[in-house]
């Protein structure tokens, strides 16, 4: 009897232990990447889209030429390698071996061929951008030639943009039934719901999670309540809710984007040509309390027409610092203290830049600015202010390219996106210059050289470039950000 007791308290004691331990957590599944989007997709064909909810998706599904790595840089893609003539009108790539689309048809010159031609086709929204090859010829099995009208230092960067990827184009509905090689294939869309995709085991780069599904989840704070509960592993969030995330339960991870955000002055304003008074509005505004009240201290700070973070990228952030006192003093010594009157034309649809410009025009009339405010639609917007250039001032943001010229070229003095009407000899000399020059190292220090111009000149203040914010569980290790919009998950995996 004695021993049976024994037996009973031992038996007790052991489940005992086993109910104080840690139930399995809910994110235990290491075979699953759990991720939430706000948007569903407008479609998972990326040569049929302009939308970053289809490319963010797309960009595993389906591989391109070339690969873009975090600071613009490019390697070989799909290519094997790659050669361009000393003319620069003659590019070339040879296709690794072994090829194939998820439907197991063979991946090869011909096919690469015939997915660039659908891309430069009428209702593919980037055409434009593929307009300088004239010709398209297959030289073998696994070589494809493109012939350019005219030399671009930038052509390489157009065959890693997530539009450029190559389409089985004989596969029915691209944009419900996606056939790409990429790491991960369409598995089930469910639109507003979710998306699956599983690991294709014929990629030429493997994932190392065999299974994702993206929820769509259009509420910032039901994505986060999620992760922390461990129902999912990879969100990105706005920079208003990154006070909101418990550092003890998940990792906040912070990289620049492609992009900058600015206030632009038209220069047709004959008070904005002279650069004294430029001088005197950028000595007035306080960007860090900018940043603090609007984006809630997440950005980072620049000086010129450049996005931190893309190679190439100079800090000239401290040529004009907040200083009031100085502001006021310019007007006062041009005899223009009150007399600056200023229109500043909002964007409806984007409330920060409202917030940041009426925080601005407060900073303006405090050193004896007299500024206008006026919030407009989108529409008015893009025909009033960026296309009639009918304003003084404005908020904006513009996103950035892998050759930063794209960006840049809005200051030449005819250009046809010069909104800012700035005209200056030497800034047009360096940009024709720069557009041709095919040295890196060359081209590297003229973009050098019109960054200090642009901060120097202040044809726009340059406020700063945003940051993506992404959130992850605390096992999920392995992110990577890009300058371009892809959200690459093969090197993805749980510790």
């Amino acid at each position: 009897m004695k021993r049976k007791k024994i037996m009973i308290i031992l038996m007790l004691f052991a489940l005992a232990l086993s109910s104080c331990s840690a139930p399995k957590q809910k994110g235990s599944d290491t075979s699953l990447l759990r991720m939430a989007k706000s948007v569903d997709p407008d479609g998972l064909d990326p040569q049929r889209s302009v939308a970053e909810s289809t490319f963010e998706i797309t960009s595993v599904i389906y591989d391109t030429l070339l690969e873009v790595q975090e600071d613009g840089s490019l390697l070989p893609g799909i290519a094997q390698s790659y050669s361009l003539s000393d003319d620069g009108l003659h590019l070339s790539f040879v296709i690794k071996e072994g090829l194939r689309f998820h439907n197991d048809k063979v991946l090869d010159a011909e096919a690469v061929k015939n997915s660039f031609l659908r891309l430069k086709e009428e209702e593919s929204p980037r055409a434009k951008d593929y307009a300088n090859f004239t010709s398209i010829n297959v030289l073998s099995d696994k070589e494809v030639e493109f012939i350019l009208a005219q030399p671009d230092v930038g052509v390489l960067t157009l065959f890693g943009y997530p539009w450029s990827a190559i389409v089985e184009v004989s596969a029915e509905n691209l944009r419900s039934k996606p056939m790409g090689s990429g790491a991960y294939k369409l598995d089930e869309w469910i639109p507003q719901q979710h998306i699956t995709l599983e690991a294709f085991d014929g990629s030429y780069r493997d994932a190392k999670i065999p299974k994702v599904k993206i929820f769509m989840i259009p509420d910032t704070s039901a994505q986060i309540t999620s992760l922390e509960k461990g129902e999912l592993d990879l969100i990105e969030i706005p920079a208003e809710s990154i006070g909101k995330i418990d550092t003890d339960k998940a990792n906040i991870l912070r990289f620049p984007r492609n992009g900058i955000q600015l206030m632009a002055m038209n220069s047709a304003n004959a008070y904005l040509a002279q650069k004294e008074v430029r001088e005197a509005i950028a000595y007035a505004i306080n960007i860090p309390d900018i940043k603090e009240a609007v984006w809630n201290g997440v950005g980072i700070p620049i000086g010129s027409h450049y996005p931190a973070g893309v190679k190439g990228y100079v800090d000239l952030t401290g040529k004009y610092p907040y200083d009031p006192q100085k502001s006021e003093a310019i007007l006062k010594e041009l005899d223009l203290y009150g007399k600056v009157k200023l229109r500043m034309m909002l964007p409806k649809s984007y409330p920060e830049y409202v917030a940041t410009g009426q925080i601005i025009a407060n900073q303006l009339e405090q050193v004896g600015f007299v500024v206008d405010q006026e919030i407009i639609e989108w529409a008015a917007w893009l025909s009033d202010v960026y296309n009639g250039r009918d304003y003084d001032l404005t908020i904006i943001g513009h996103t950035g390219r892998l050759e930063p010229y794209a960006l840049l070229a809005k200051y030449l003095s005819d250009g046809s996106e010069n909104y800012f009407n700035y005209v200056n000899p030497q800034l047009d000399d360096l940009l024709h210059l720069v557009k041709t020059e095919q040295d890196p190292l060359q081209r590297e220090e003229m973009y050098r050289e019109i960054q200090e111009l642009l901060a120097e000149e202040i044809p726009a203040i340059y406020l700063q470039t945003p940051e993506r914010i992404i959130v992850t569980s605390k096992a999920l290790k392995g992110y990577r950000d890009f300058p371009v919009i892809i959200t690459d998950l093969r090197d993805l995996y749980f510790e």
